[in-house]
């Protein structure tokens, strides 16, 4: 049975690697698999090299560059990137003219997911990160708010939080619902919003959103040419 990708889902790092390794068997004169370094977490980074070598070797032929998700939460990347895969493989057995122009003449280089660590963390928890699991800059957790799923719902949401001086107000035709406060509102109950978390070392007075401890951004960690945030 034809391996294909799945839209109906986001692929771990052990889905990922199943199905790559599947595609290299089914395809062995197009698809080649080698690692080109290990994550922080010791995860393979793979890179699968695509082209017909019956017309001649991946590294004499113009090429392409593929890579998706350096950053944790970005699944739809991998998706995509699994999905050209999909398409040129299996274009190429159909015989689709244009695929198979493209494999005759053409290297596709693709790392359908740069960040392994960072991906499988984001799937296993909900919680945002920037990219990598690395703790960046600081080692320990900083105080402020540090977001957590506290009601074990599977997801990361917003909080409520009764204040007289609040921005927010019930909306009339649901209270579930909150709409900004007027200037001119005075009665009635209003609510400050938070990110759903738990604080730590909380002054009684502010809440700080805490930096989130992997503050790491892989997609600034460029040799040269790359500008700054801001």
């Amino acid at each position: 049975m034809a391996t294909r990708v799945r839209f109906d889902r986001f692929y771990t790092y052990a889905e990922l690697l199943e199905t790559l390794d599947a595609w290299v068997d089914e395809f062995p004169g197009l698809l080649g698999l080698e690692s080109i370094g290990q994550s922080y977490e010791g995860r393979e980074i793979q890179l699968a090299t695509v082209t017909n070598l019956e017309t001649g070797p991946a590294e004499e032929k113009p090429a392409i560059f593929v890579h998706a998700q350096i950053h944790a939460m970005e699944f739809t990347g991998t998706t995509a990137a699994l999905n050209l895969l999909d398409r040129l493989l299996h274009g190429h057995s159909a015989a689709d003219e244009r695929v198979a122009h493209a494999l005759d003449t053409r290297t596709f280089y693709v790392v359908p997911r740069v960040n392994p660590d960072g991906a499988d963390a984001g799937l296993a928890d909900g919680r945002f990160r920037r990219s990598s699991v690395r703790p960046y800059p600081h080692e320990e957790p900083q105080d402020g708010l540090h977001r957590e799923d506290v009601d074990g719902d599977g997801r990361l949401l917003m909080m409520r939080l009764r204040d007289p001086n609040g921005s927010w107000k019930p909306h009339p035709d649901d209270a579930r619902l909150l709409i900004a406060r007027r200037p001119d509102d005075i009665g009635g109950e209003f609510f400050r919003v938070f990110p759903e978390g738990t604080i730590q070392n909380w002054d009684g007075i502010n809440v700080t959103v805490a930096p989130v401890l992997e503050g790491l951004d892989l997609n600034r960690n460029w040799p040269a040419d790359w500008a700054p945030e801001g």
